[in-house]
């Protein structure tokens, strides 16, 4: 009996830590494998957001050559700045959707990867009411500002897209993002239009062709002159020609007014940016 409570006495308390500890290993594992799945997860949606196609054409305004050969164009420039550029071409909007939501919403679901890459743009076209929005998220505003970089860029396919000259302006639309994104990686900064005018420059010409025009037109008088200038003014006076009998100053009247001026006034706006966290610009064609 001696010998049976000794080992009773070690095996017990055995027992009752195994008892404690293994929920405590069991959560543990849950929770690896939980974590395990959460991860695959991400990846997959990861994946399933860089498989979405760069080019994506719902009614055919392109053939499926001139697609192919847009989308491994938007595919290199992507890939060598690191950046996500796209472009959607739809019919119709859904019911009671604008196309600054659309457009945005459309960024930020399929290609907006703010830890992974230097920024993403979409160019969205409705054919339908024949409007366009061009989206940027809060990376490649950095780039492409609101301010200096969409006019820029719209201004590079806006008269293609006027003259219904769609798959011409979708590849001025990507020369243009390729040249503001190249200008950012070289200067530092975003592209400014300002910083390529050089006021010394512009003072010089100012300055140079002042002096050239004044000396021509000194040559040009100095050809077609044919009277010597006189040193007296009485010499061109005809002492003749006045004869002043009376002289007198007759005051009429003065009247005053006064206008009041409200302050203030209505405030204007453009078709800018969207919120802090998107931004691009747009209108119709």
């Amino acid at each position: 009996m001696g010998y049976m409570k000794n080992i009773i006495a070690i095996v017990l308390p055995l027992l009752l830590w195994a008892w404690a500890v293994m929920p405590l290993e069991l959560a543990a594992a849950a929770g690896q494998v939980a974590g395990q799945a959460a991860v695959q997860e991400s990846g997959k949606e990861r994946l399933q957001r860089q498989e979405k196609p760069l080019v994506v054409d719902k009614i055919g305004v392109m053939s499926e050559q001139q697609r192919r050969e847009l989308e491994q164009k938007l595919a290199d420039i992507s890939d060598r700045h690191n950046i996500k550029v796209a472009l959607l071409v739809v019919k119709k909007l859904p019911e009671g959707i604008s196309i600054e939501d659309y457009a945005r919403q459309y960024l930020f679901d399929n290609y907006r990867d703010l830890e992974n890459n230097n920024g993403s743009i979409v160019f969205v076209q409705v054919t339908w009411d024949r409007k366009y929005r061009v989206a940027t998220d809060a990376n490649m505003m950095k780039i492409i500002t609101d301010e200096h970089g969409y006019p820029y860029l719209e201004e590079r396919f806006l008269d293609s897209l006027k003259d219904d000259e769609y798959y011409q302006a979708y590849n001025e639309y990507a020369d243009a993002v390729d040249e503001l994104c190249e200008y950012y990686e070289e200067n530092g900064e975003e592209y400014d239009p300002f910083d390529e005018f050089s006021p010394a420059a512009m003072l010089l010409a100012i300055l140079l062709s002042g002096g050239i025009g004044y000396n021509f037109y000194r040559y040009l008088r100095g050809k077609m002159c044919n009277v010597a200038p006189e040193g007296d003014a009485d010499a061109y006076m005809d002492k003749n020609s006045l004869h002043l009998t009376q002289r007198e100053d007759v005051f009429l009247y003065t009247s005053r007014s006064v206008v009041h001026h409200e302050s203030g006034g209505d405030g204007g706006g453009s078709d800018g940016g969207g919120g802090g966290d998107s931004g691009g610009g747009g209108g119709s064609y």
